[in-house]
């Protein structure tokens, strides 16, 4: 996995933390990856034979008890009955259901139909199971940090979930992270999404919950909204809001934030991917608004900041044979923060302006097939080199650049995701 490429718009307190601003909008890169692709593509549906197209009378889904299993499956498939399609578009639509939160794998075969010259769809789904623990364990050897010879430390991140199927077209969700398992911090969230709600291919989810247990008592709501829009391309929208009170500082913090995605994927399978793009470009919006007390001065501190951003992402995956898969990506983006402060009457006003990109090449392998996957899951190795290039817009902080690397090992099976993995991190270059 390019690690570098994952977001491109960061939380702002992770990425000062880290050293790191939101990667930004450096277009030309991305965009330039993007015609490439688009041009040899165009070529060469230009110069090959136009493709078979199989009719298909019927579509069936195997594998799955439950009816809004089938329905979410076809209607995520964007195929309709009565309709001819390539084995490129067939392909392209399992990997669409691939993508489904419920589903580990998923293919297809075509069966003679009623008639000659038609065919019935079969899609086979193998589902995970109704619950899901993830766990991840990651060293990081960073040269950025205090020390003589850099610094080390171990991170570990643990979901735990369940889902079930409501009504025709419903999927109940919910779900708690790492410090809500230990008594602590960590987000605990109950959810609910439609499918088909627009049409096929779309949703619209809503999320409830809170990420403390201290004390404060913040409450987080979100919304998303997917929309299709022609074959591989989709909308999704997303709107976030949270809401803490009673901490021994901050007596009050209201946030906002608004996220527009254009989403372009091909690519096999959402977790190892061996083939395909994953092109990614948003617009984002923040509103932060914070009441607390100065002790020092004993006076009340209002604090509003407006964090406007755009960034834009392109993975190409090339397959090396049937078990094995290299990965080239480029990522950029920006983002510009407004902080309007009033303490003790007196007001200031400040802007900043970040931006950044980066690029990475990864190596996927698939170390066991077979019967071993059947039993304990699909094991493979992943690592990635990524080299990022951040200006934080701060007079006491010039533009950096630094070069990343990670090698790790990833366990998926119908139970969740287990990661284990080394991370390097290098020294700043100015």
């Amino acid at each position: 996995m390019l690690v570098a490429l994952r977001h491109p718009l960061l939380d702002r307190s992770r990425a000062r933390s880290a050293g790191l601003s939101r990667p930004p909008l450096s277009l030309p890169f991305s965009l330039l990856l993007a015609a490439v692709i688009a041009s040899s593509a165009a070529a060469a549906a230009w110069s090959e034979e136009p493709p078979p197209q199989f009719l298909i009378e019927k579509i069936s889904v195997t594998g799955v008890s439950k009816p809004a299993a089938r329905e979410i499956t076809i209607s995520q498939s964007l195929l309709k009955p009565g309709q001819s399609y390539g084995e490129r578009q067939l392909r392209e639509a399992v990997y669409r259901v691939k993508r489904l939160p419920f589903v580990l794998d998923a293919d297809f075969t075509l069966r003679k139909g009623s008639e000659r010259g038609t065919f019935e769809l079969v899609i086979a789904v193998e589902q995970n199971k109704p619950v899901f623990l993830d766990y991840s364990v990651t060293g990081t050897y960073s040269q950025s940090r205090p020390g003589p010879h850099g610094s080390f430390e171990v991170n570990h991140d643990v979901t735990a979930g369940a889902r079930a199927f409501v009504g025709q077209d419903g999927l109940l969700f919910a779900s708690a992270t790492s410090g809500f398992l230990a008594g602590a911090q960590g987000p605990l969230q109950v959810g609910y999404t439609r499918y088909n709600l627009f049409g096929n291919d779309s949703f619209a989810s809503v999320a409830v919950g809170t990420n403390s247990r201290l004390n404060n008592h913040p409450v987080v709501a979100s919304g998303s909204v997917g929309l299709p829009l022609t074959g591989n391309n989709s909308l999704r929208a997303d709107l976030t809001w949270s809401l803490s009170n009673g901490g021994p500082l901050l007596q009050h913090s209201r946030t906002w934030g608004a996220d527009l995605q254009w989403l372009y994927r091909t690519t096999d399978n959402p977790v190892f991917p061996t083939r395909g793009i994953d092109f990614q470009a948003r617009v984002s919006d923040a509103w932060e608004t914070l009441t607390g007390l100065d002790f020092l001065r004993a006076a009340q501190v209002r604090q509003q900041v407006t964090s406007p951003g755009i960034a834009v992402s392109a993975i190409k995956y090339f397959p090396l044979g049937r078990r094995q898969s290299v990965a080239v990506g480029l990522a950029s983006g920006a983002f510009r923060e407004t902080l309007d402060l009033t303490s003790m009457g007196a007001a200031r006003h400040q802007t900043e302006t970040a931006w950044g990109a980066g690029a990475g090449l990864g190596h996927n392998l698939e170390l066991w097939s077979g019967p071993p996957a059947r039993r304990i899951g699909d094991l493979w190795l992943e690592s990635a080199v990524n080299f990022s290039w951040s200006d934080l817009g701060f007079s006491t902080a010039p533009a950096f650049g630094r070069v990343t690397a990670s090698t790790g090992l990833v366990l998926r099976n119908e139970w969740g995701i287990v990661r284990a993995s080394f991370a390097f991190a290098g020294r700043e270059m100015r």
